[in-house]
């Protein structure tokens, strides 16, 4: 089975623009370094973008998030996707958080596929 996959462009700038807006700076761009506020705030905020996708979330002791969604065949080895929330330095410039791409590829494949994903 073959079906095209659609990132919803509109949702993905959304979801970059308010994780975009957690920490941030006077100059445009954003700042949340490690255990911070900040980081806290955007890991919430994906928690509840990964709850609203049908994922499992659990977060370990120190921070580290895990969103997962259960295949058919649990003795398959699982598809794993890592990104961070904080950024590394204060800057006007810094990069877009890659975690908002991560889950606008799991929507869409889950759209694409949704014979496959409510078989579980």
């Amino acid at each position: 089975m073959s079906s095209p996959l659609s990132i919803d462009s509109a949702r993905l700038r959304s979801d970059l623009m308010v994780m975009g807006a957690i920490g941030a700076t006077a100059g445009g761009g954003c700042f949340s370094p490690a255990a911070s506020d900040a980081v806290r705030e955007a890991r919430n905020l994906l928690a509840y973008w990964a709850k609203e996708a049908d994922l499992s979330v659990s977060i370990d002791a120190i921070g580290n998030m895990f969103a997962r969604r259960q295949g058919d065949d649990p003795s398959l080895p699982p598809l794993v996707i890592g990104s961070h929330l904080d950024t590394l330095t204060p800057a006007a410039a810094d990069p877009a958080n890659p975690t908002d791409a991560e889950m606008a590829a799991f929507t869409a494949a889950k759209a694409a596929y949704q014979t496959i994903f409510d078989t579980h």
